[in-house]
């Protein structure tokens, strides 16, 4: 306390926890008071207790006791005045008040605001709440406001009349308004003061959820309105039989038969008892069916003869639903049937040639139930899609294959499934289905609903409307996830073929290097120790790094990864494994580039692989030596073209339309899989391979690929 009157710091210290010690509620005590000017200070600042020198010094009990009276006056003569610190009190209580007040007008969720008028004009004095926030408003921006500096000119004048309402002396003047989507609803009061109305205060509370729920039941209301309308168009225009039967059996509804001795008026069959007009024959099957329909309260199916006004019979075919109460009692019954006289006179023909065409409908019927076997045991996948990929509708197989419900399908987007990698794929075979009018087929992957993914084949469809316009799509689809397996395998295989191939080149490559290498450490031990010696060194260590980086990227299984790469650089590399088993071969390699090279979007590995079977077949086909050429060509707009020439032994005609079929192949130990394999990888990647040759003078193969800019137009 000594400090505290001639160090701020301390004075703002000992502020702060008397200040926090009220926040807390809890009473706040000052020791060491030495000074009238300590004690006022501690007032000013609402110290509930304080104890030091200035009241007295330590005494004992009895002593205490006799001079207490002493001590008592102090205060009041050294210190604020009892009224005066009283006043104090209260103007702190009152302004704590008044904040309080502030934060819970602040925190309601409604609105509460106030208004006066002022030379004929409405402006408001007080505005705060939740509500106000969510509408986008502020009380800065409403209060000292009219309603038409704040609001559109339209709701400002409607305001304005409920206000001079209120204004008037109209107790609960209740209005519905919005703002900002907002809907709320809001109630006005007139506060009197003299006997005239001083102020206007008013309360609001949002009712977007019931502005909302009242239109959707308007909605719903109109929805179920116009079903009844079609319902009862499609009953009044029926050609079939239609019929209500109420409580005691009697025809309440309608009741229509295409055949000139039934069809009549709904009036003529109404309050008619039914089972008048079955045939006697039929009565114990009809009683049978019906006793089953209220026991079970579900529908049954079943055909009778129908007696008809000229005392003929016709059949007939119906099904009976009764009609349930919202307690589950039978209220009614609805009946609906038709005519199949003919099937049943076309059933008496069969039957009595059954025995002619027993074998016939024998094999039919094994025959059908295969069809029926195979279609309620399918794993395949059958759904529709919109034109923005909305799925509408998706078999019960999508749960047993994928793990999600067709509910979880239908109304999401079908590329939400799709692998992020496959996703620029997916999208552009579903617009060339929309622009090309035409079926399409492609593969990828599917999530599951544990997150894994699974291959998938589709097959899709356009569907057309009355206009011959692509309105959705229909698909089927099948989990390939083994023989994508199957399918790696074979890659793998023939990577490792090719791999083995290499080898001999790949370490004839290393000799060089490595010779050089050691000739110049040896210098470096006889102390020959010249910059330009490290500099070498280090030159064949980053050759033989490179080889054993490119050898080991086309040897090691990769997860496929797309990516956008430079065209010209991935032949490089591929150029660059096949440097010593050219030199060996007494074949030169000559590139080629356009002045422009593009970029491509695909699996480099995949890609390299696929010029490496090319460039390997090449090779393979020039044992005497030669050359061949790799080019870069832009093919059009839209695609490049990677050119392979070789000098080699050439194919034939007829040997050439087998090229890519698994285990054909020219060469003696071949497995015919490399261009298999190749072809795959490239229609994978949206692209195609051609070959030309000719006999004794050599090939051309050219790999066509979309071009990265032409595919991110399409996406």
């Amino acid at each position: 306390m000594s400090n505290c009157l001639v160090d701020m710091k301390d004075a703002t210290i000992v502020k702060a926890i008397i200040a926090l010690g009220h926040e807390l509620n809890v009473e706040v005590v000052a020791e060491g008071i030495e000074s009238k000017e300590q004690l006022i200070f501690l007032q000013q600042n609402l110290c509930d207790l304080g104890q030091g020198y200035l009241f007295s010094k330590p005494l004992p009990p009895s002593e205490f006791l006799v001079a207490f009276h002493q001590i008592e006056k102090i205060i009041s003569r050294d210190g604020i005045p009892s009224a005066l610190f009283r006043e104090k009190w209260l103007q702190e209580a009152l302004h704590k008040t008044k904040q309080e007040l502030a934060v819970t007008l602040r925190y309601q969720q409604g609105m509460t605001f106030k208004l006066t008028r002022h030379d004929g004009k409405f402006i408001h004095t007080l505005c705060d709440g939740e509500l106000l926030y969510r509408m986008g408003l502020t009380p800065e921006q409403v209060v000292g406001k009219e309603p038409h500096e704040f609001l559109p000119l339209n709701d400002a004048e409607r305001k304005s009349q409920y206000y001079e309402r209120a204004w008037g002396g109209e107790e609960n003047v209740i209005y519905e308004g919005q703002y900002n989507g907002i809907w709320y609803l809001a109630s006005l009061r007139p506060i009197h003061r003299g006997g005239q109305v001083a102020e206007v205060i008013g309360s609001a509370v949002d009712i977007s959820d019931r502005i909302k729920k009242e239109r959707e039941a308007s909605l719903l209301t109109q929805y179920l309105v116009e079903q009844e309308s079609k319902y009862r168009l499609i009953g009044e225009n029926s050609q079939d039989l239609i019929a209500i039967l109420g409580y005691k059996w009697c025809i309440t509804v309608r009741f229509a038969i295409p055949h000139s001795g039934v069809r009549g008026e709904a009036s003529q069959f109404e309050e008619n008892y039914p089972f008048s007009m079955v045939h006697p024959d039929d009565l114990a099957l009809i009683r049978e069916r019906w006793d089953e329909m209220i026991y079970t309260k579900t529908s049954v199916r079943l055909e009778w003869r129908f007696v008809k006004v000229d005392e003929t019979c016709i059949w007939l075919e119906g099904i009976g639903t009764p009609i349930l109460t919202s307690d589950g009692k039978i209220e009614s019954i609805l009946i609906t049937g038709r005519e199949i006289t003919e099937r049943k006179i076309q059933e008496r023909k069969l039957r009595e040639s059954e025995q002619r065409y027993r074998d016939i409908s024998e094999r039919l019927a094994e025959r059908e139930e295969k069809y029926r076997f195979i279609a309620e045991n399918t794993q395949d996948l059958v759904g529709v899609v919109d034109m923005e990929g909305t799925v509408l509708y998706a078999s019960p197989s999508h749960e047993l294959v994928l793990g999600f419900s067709s509910s979880e399908f239908e109304g999401n987007s079908a590329f939400y499934f799709v692998h992020p990698d496959d996703l620029a794929y997916v999208k552009k075979q579903f617009n060339d289905m929309v622009k090309l009018e035409s079926t399409f087929d492609f593969e990828w992957r599917c999530k599951k609903a544990d997150g894994s993914w699974v291959y998938i084949e589709t097959r899709g469809a356009p569907i057309f409307d009355e206009n011959r316009k692509v309105v959705q799509c229909v698909y089927g689809s099948r989990d390939i996830s083994e023989r994508k397996k199957a399918e790696e395998l074979l890659l793998r295989t023939e990577k490792l073929s090719i791999v083995g191939q290499m080898a001999a080149g790949v370490a004839h490559e290393f000799r060089n290097p490595l010779t050089s290498i050691k000739g110049f450490a040896q210098l470096l031990q006889q102390g020959n120790e010249k910059p330009e010696y490290i500099e070498l060194i280090l030159s064949e260590v980053g050759r033989l790094e490179a080889i054993v980086w490119e050898f080991l990227t086309i040897a090691k299984p990769q997860a496929p990864k797309m990516q956008e790469v430079d065209a010209a650089v991935v032949l490089q590399q591929v150029v660059l494994l096949f440097s010593t088993q050219s030199i060996l071969n007494n074949i030169e390699i000559i590139e080629e580039h356009d002045s422009e090279v593009l970029r491509i979007y695909c699996d480099e590995n995949q890609i390299k692989q696929v010029f490496i079977n090319i460039l390997q077949n090449a090779v393979d086909a020039m044992p005497n030596g030669g050359i061949i050429k790799t080019q870069i060509l832009c093919h059009d707009s839209e695609f490049i073209k990677f050119r392979f020439i070789d000098q080699g032994s050439g194919i034939s005609a007829e040997r050439i339309k087998s090229i890519g079929e698994p285990f054909y192949s020219s060469k003696e130990k071949g497995t015919g899989l490399g261009l298999m394999v190749s072809n795959k990888i490239v229609h994978e990647h949206g692209g195609s391979i051609h070959i030309e040759s000719t006999v004794n003078e050599g090939t051309t193969v050219d790999v066509i690929l979309p071009i990265y800019s032409s595919l991110l137009k399409r996406d």
